[in-house]
């Protein structure tokens, strides 16, 4: 019981961190996506 409670915790928190990681990976997908979109209509 004690270690099932325990996994949660450390679950959460892998997933925060793999959420926090697609988040960014995203931000700089659409960073270049804009960019590239900028370059054109120039």
């Amino acid at each position: 019981m004690i270690e099932w409670l325990k996994n949660p915790a450390k679950d959460s928190l892998q997933y925060n961190k793999s959420l926090k990681t697609i988040i960014a990976n995203n931000k700089q997908f659409f960073c270049k996506k804009h960019r590239k979109t900028t370059k054109m209509t120039k």
